[in-house]
């Protein structure tokens, strides 16, 4: 990206009116109210009446097994019912991320990667250090909307091949960084479109990392591919060499 000609988004102007900065933060901490919310309907509610179903059609296979017109239309209407279960489980996840739990930032990060980009036929490379070992909770889940939100944007508009994903410590400072190299866009006229939530994903990026007490670019150009790095304040005791 170094010698790609691009812009380096500011949205500054823009943003920086008291009112526009509030409506920002009141639109991320709306998001993950709506994330949990959704998370725990889906799991709660379709995903055990999807399993129910999967049990139900399951004693119909055993009662029906001798029934050679009605059995292939079960064992259809079953893998239909155990893809539902599955895209819903993987939601759940996209929603309510556990993974941070259990794989930390970097773990989580790079299993959504593969889930959104490997069925896209795009190869992840990842590389990064433990310097985001024992993080608060909540500057964990920042990073991950953000990387989310990078991810997604490839995945809807980059038509990219490679995808670069790293983490890093540096001076201090927690580096997350998303690069592609797909067809890139126009992030000045991005900021400045007369429709604000058509780039208010990238805004939302910025907002976090603000929130954060930290700051995002993005940079990139037609045929350029596209670049989101976003760099947090962060103790050099917890930075892991």
């Amino acid at each position: 990206m170094d010698e790609k000609q691009g812009w380096v988004m500011d949205t500054e102007d823009r943003w920086s009116s008291v009112d526009n900065q509030q409506l920002i933060h009141h639109i991320v901490e709306a998001q993950e109210e709506y994330r949990r919310r959704m998370a725990r309907e889906l799991h709660d509610e379709v995903g055990q009446s999807l399993a129910a179903a999967l049990v139900q059609v399951e004693t119909l296979e055993a009662l029906l097994h001798d029934s050679p017109q009605v059995k292939p239309h079960l064992t259809r209407l079953r893998a239909t019912l155990e893809r539902l279960h599955e895209e819903v489980q993987r939601v759940v996840l996209d929603l309510r991320p556990t993974l941070l739990e259990q794989k930390g930032l970097m773990g989580a990060l790079a299993w959504y990667a593969q889930e959104r980009l490997g069925s896209q036929g795009v190869t992840v490379h990842l590389s990064g250090s433990l310097c985001a070992a024992g993080l608060p909770d909540k500057v964990c889940l920042a990073l991950y909307r953000i990387g989310q939100e990078a991810i997604s944007n490839v995945v809807r508009h980059a038509a990219a091949r490679n995808v670069w994903l790293d983490l890093r410590c540096a001076d201090a400072t927690l580096v997350l960084s998303v690069r592609d190299d797909g067809r890139g866009f126009d992030v000045e006229r991005v900021a400045n479109t007369d429709q604000p939530l058509k780039g208010v994903g990238l805004v939302g990026i910025r907002e976090r990392a603000k929130m954060l007490d930290g700051e995002a670019t993005i940079v990139s150009a037609s045929g350029a591919g596209a670049l989101v790095e976003v760099r947090i304040p962060y103790t050099t005791a917890n930075c892991a060499p």
